[in-house]
């Protein structure tokens, strides 16, 4: 993971995702960093009873929930589809924020195999790049101590 070292293309889109991720934080309840945050992140192709069903679980666990909706346009329903249904299903859930994933949350540059599933065996999937990225940059960013 130390040797991981983005381009400048990858450098400029993890700072405009980063400012993003500063746009739309929730802030902390007191300044000691109890407020316990969370995240899950899906696809949602199409979001079904069983997705609702995990959100809502991870939502009675922890205080507040960031759901980061995996942006890539590689499933049968677009992105743009794909979050306006989660934002619907999950309108009733007042700690739980919808937001797009960016394309540093399960992507085909952070985690391809992923999107072919029926090419590797589940123990040869590398995620160091995906636990890279979302333990230097984004669970920070947003003050996630944990994740579903």
């Amino acid at each position: 993971l130390l040797s991981i070292e983005a381009n400048d293309s990858q450098k400029n889109e993890l700072c405009e995702y980063k400012k993003y991720l500063n746009s739309i934080r929730v802030p902390s309840k007191n300044n000691e960093s109890i407020f316990k945050f969370g995240s899950i992140a899906v696809n949602c192709n199409p979001i079904t009873n069983g997705h609702l069903h995990l959100i809502e679980y991870a939502a009675k666990s922890v205080e507040f929930l960031y759901v980061l909706v995996i942006e890539e346009d590689k499933s049968r329903f677009s992105f743009k589809d794909r979050i306006y249904l989660v934002k619907k299903a999950c309108s009733h859930l007042n700690n739980v924020k919808v937001i797009k994933g960016g394309k540093f949350v399960c992507t085909e540059y952070i985690l391809p195999e992923y999107f072919y599933k029926d090419k590797y065996n589940s123990e040869d999937i590398d995620i160091s790049m995906e636990a890279y990225f979302f333990g230097e940059h984004i669970a920070p960013a947003l003050g996630i101590k944990k994740i579903f």
